[in-house]
C-alpha cells in the first residue's frame, strides 16, 4: 500500500535534520534540543534502529517521523503525509471525485459571489453604512472577509443558482434555502447581512446571517450539509492561521463581529466558535493549530452552567487521559500539551466593543488569562453553595481531578492554596478532601517505586498487525462502540495503513454513515482497507463482552506503547555517553517522568489483566 512504501522511502535522521540544524550523532542515537520547548540540555533523542524520536525532557512523548512532522508544522496526519511524500517524490493517491460535494463548493461560492456583489452594490449601500458607521467595520475588512448581502426577495438567489445550471435537488442540500410546501426554494438568509463560512485551505462551507431589522432570530447559519456542520467550523480560521502560528495561541470568541474588529485592530490569530459551547471537533483541531488557547468569555456568559461544562467537557476530552494512580490516587496528564486559559471581562461589555474602546485592557486580559483550573476554582462560588458542607463536596469532587492531574508539586500546591481560599477553609483540611474524593473507584493499590513491578510477558509471536485489525474491526462493525476508543492516540498505531484508518474513524467519530456521505474525501485505498476491516469475521458476543474486548484491546495498545517508551528509556540510560554533561536536576527531571511512565504501564497491565479476566 501507499503508506508502506512512504514509510520505505523515509529516514527519521534526514528529515528530522531539516528541522533541526543542532542535531548531532550520540553514541546509537542523535540528540538535540527539543524544538517543543524551551530547555539548556539536549534531551530530544532519535533512536535510529526504532526510526522513532522521544523528548525526555518537559514533553515527554514522542513517536515516528510522522508524529514528529505532524507536531513541528502543526499539521494533521493526511497533510503530514502528503508533505513527506511530497519531500521524496511520491504521489499520493487521488481522491475519489463525485460531484455531490464538488457541487456544494460550488453551489456555495457562487452564493458567496452572489452575496458580496449584492452588498457592494447600490442596493447594499444602506447595509454597508450599516457596518460602516454603526458597527465600526471599514471597507478593507468587509472586503477581507468577503461580507455580503442576501436581497430581501427571498427568490433572488434559488433563481441566480437556478440560472447557473444547478438542479433543485442540488439548491434544496446546499443549506441555503428553505422549501415550502409548494416545493418552491425560499433564501434563508433574505434581508440579512451574510459572513461566509470559509475553512483553512480557502473553501467555502457554508454562511452565517445576521438581521438588520430585528426579525427572527439575531443570527441564523446554514442547514448542516455533508461539507459544513456549524459545530466543527472555526470563523475566521482562513484569516488567522498565520497569525496563529506566529503568535503562538489562538483566540477563541463567541461571535463574527468580535473576530471581523479582532482582525481589523491587528489581532489576527482571533477565531470563532460560532457559540458558547466549545466542542470536541473544535478543540481537536485547535490542539493541531496552538499549544495555547485563550477563551475570551463574555461577561454575560461567562458563568453560566453551560459555560462551565462545555470548558470542562473540552478539557477532559482532548487534555486529560488516566495515566495510573498513586497511593491509590488516581492521576491524569495532558496528551496534546494544550494550554486552555480563561479570559474572562467583567466589563459587561463582549469583546467587539472592548476592542474599540480600550485596546489595552483587552490586550492585558488576553496575556493575563487565567489558567482553566483557576478560572474553575474561583468561580466555584458562582456554581455550588460553598457555604454548606454539600456544596463544599459537590465543588470538591469536580476539580479534585484537575487539581491531581498537575505534574508539578509546587503548582498543585499553588492550587491546593487557591481551593482552600475560596472554600474558606484549611489548606490540610481541602488537601485530605481532595485525594479522598478522588479514590472512588480506586481500589487496587499501586507498588511503590523501588518495587518490582511485574508487567507479564509479550509472546514471541505477538502479532501488532493483528492487535490492530482486531480493534478497528470491532469500532468499525460496532460503531456504537467507538467512544470507548476515542481517546486512543494515533501513535499506538505501529502500521501506517492502521493509523491512517483511525484516523479517518476519529475525524468521523466513528460513523460508518459519516464517512460514506465524505467518501469524496478520503482516499480510496484507505475506504478499501474499512470496508476490508468491516468484513473481518468476529466471534459471537454479548454486548457487554463486546465492551469489555473493545476496552481489552485498547489497554493492551497502550500497554505495547508504553513498553517501547520504556524500551527507549533503557536504551538512553545504559549509554552513558548519551548522558555525559547533562546536569543533576535534569537528570532528576528524567527519573521522574520514568517513574511516571513506570506507573502508566502498571496500571494498564493491571487493568488489561482485570479485563482479560472477565471475558
Amino acid at each position: 500500500m501507499f503508506s508502506k512504501t512512504l514509510k520505505d522511502s523515509l529516514d527519521i535522521i534526514e528529515v528530522a535534520s531539516r528541522y533541526l540544524p543542532d542535531l548531532k550523532s550520540a553514541g546509537r542515537t542523535y540528540k538535540s534540543n527539543c524544538p517543543f520547548h524551551e530547555e539548556r540540555t539536549p534531551s530530544f533523542v532519535i533512536f535510529p534502529e526504532t526510526q522513532s524520536w522521544r523528548c525526555f525532557g518537559a514533553c515527554v512523548e514522542g513517536g515516528d517521523v510522522i508524529s514528529f512532522v505532524m507536531k513541528i508544522e502543526k499539521i494533521d496526519f493526511q497533510q503530514a503525509i502528503k508533505l513527506l511524500a511530497d519531500s521524496v517524490g511520491i504521489e499520493v493517491p487521488r481522491y475519489n471525485n463525485d460531484n455531490a460535494n464538488v457541487e456544494l463548493y460550488n453551489i456555495n461560492e457562487s452564493a458567496y459571489n452572489f452575496f458580496h456583489n449584492f452588498l457592494l452594490s447600490e442596493n447594499g449601500l444602506a447595509a454597508r453604512n450599516y457596518m460602516i458607521n454603526n458597527r465600526g467595520v471599514d471597507h478593507d475588512t468587509i472586503m477581507k472577509f468577503g461580507l455580503g448581502l442576501s436581497p430581501s426577495d427571498n427568490r433572488q438567489l434559488p433563481r441566480y443558482l437556478e440560472n447557473l445550471g444547478f438542479s433543485n435537488k442540488q439548491i434544496s442540500e446546499s443549506g441555503l434555502v428553505f422549501i415550502r410546501e409548494d416545493g418552491i426554494p425560499k433564501d434563508i438568509f433574505a434581508g440579512r447581512l451574510v459572513f461566509p463560512i470559509i475553512d483553512s485551505k480557502g473553501k467555502v462551507l457554508g454562511f452565517g446571517g445576521r438581521t438588520l431589522n430585528d426579525n427572527g432570530p439575531k443570527y441564523i447559519n446554514s442547514s448542516k450539509t455533508k461539507i459544513f456542520d456549524k459545530s466543527s467550523s472555526l470563523y475566521g480560521i482562513n484569516l488567522a492561521k498565520e497569525g496563529i502560528a506566529d503568535s503562538g495561541k489562538v483566540v477563541l470568541v463567541e461571535g463574527y463581529m468580535d473576530v471581523l474588529t479582532a482582525h481589523q485592530y491587528g489581532y489576527d490569530n482571533v477565531v470563532a466558535c460560532m457559540g458558547t459551547a466549545l466542542t470536541e471537533s473544535q478543540v481537536r483541531y485547535i490542539s493541531v493549530l496552538s499549544k495555547q488557547c485563550v477563551l475570551a468569555l463574555d461577561a454575560d456568559i461567562a458563568g453560566s452552567e453551560a459555560t462551565f461544562r462545555s470548558i470542562e467537557n473540552s478539557w477532559k476530552a482532548f487534555e486529560r487521559v488516566f495515566v495510573g494512580k498513586k497511593n491509590n490516587v488516581s492521576l491524569y496528564k495532558t496528551t496534546n500539551k494544550i494550554d486552555l486559559r480563561i479570559a474572562q471581562f467583567n466589563s459587561g461589555k463582549d469583546p467587539d466593543e472592548i476592542i474599540r474602546t480600550d485596546k489595552v485592557s483587552w490586550e492585558d486580559h488576553i496575556d493575563n488569562s487565567k489558567p482553566l483550573l483557576a478560572y474553575l476554582i474561583e468561580n466555584a462560588p458562582r456554581r455550588w453553595n460553598i457555604l454548606s458542607n454539600e456544596g463544599k463536596q459537590s465543588a470538591t469532587e469536580n476539580i479534585a481531578p484537575l487539581i491531581l492531574s498537575l505534574d508539578n508539586d509546587y503548582d498543585r500546591e499553588h492550587y491546593y492554596g487557591l481551593f482552600a481560599n475560596t472554600l474558606n477553609e484549611d489548606i490540610n483540611v481541602v488537601k485530605s478532601a481532595v485525594i479522598s474524593a478522588n479514590k472512588k473507584n480506586n481500589s487496587n493499590n499501586m507498588p511503590s517505586f523501588n518495587q518490582k513491578i511485574n508487567y507479564g510477558t509479550i509472546e514471541k509471536n505477538d502479532n501488532s498487525y493483528l492487535l490492530e485489525e482486531h480493534t478497528l474491526s470491532m469500532v468499525i462493525k460496532w460503531p456504537y462502540l467507538f467512544s470507548l476508543a476515542e481517546n486512543v492516540d494515533g501513535s499506538w498505531f505501529s502500521i501506517w495503513e492502521n493509523r491512517q484508518v483511525f484516523d479517518i474513524l476519529l475525524k468521523y467519530n466513528g460513523s460508518q454513515e459519516m464517512i460514506i456521505e465524505n467518501r469524496t474525501q478520503l482516499p480510496g485505498d484507505v475506504l478499501s482497507r474499512i470496508e476490508d476491516l468491516g468484513n473481518i469475521d468476529l466471534p459471537n458476543m454479548t454486548k457487554s463482552n463486546r465492551e469489555k474486548a473493545v476496552k481489552q484491546c485498547v489497554l493492551k495498545l497502550q500497554e505495547r506503547y508504553l513498553r517501547g517508551m520504556k524500551k527507549e528509556e533503557a536504551s538512553l540510560w545504559s549509554n552513558n555517553s548519551d548522558l555525559n554533561n547533562v546536569p543533576s536536576e535534569d537528570l532528576s527531571h528524567l527519573q521522574e517522568k520514568a517513574i511516571i511512565v513506570n506507573d502508566m504501564l502498571s496500571d494498564v497491565f493491571n487493568k488489561s489483566t482485570e479485563k482479560n479476566s472477565d471475558i
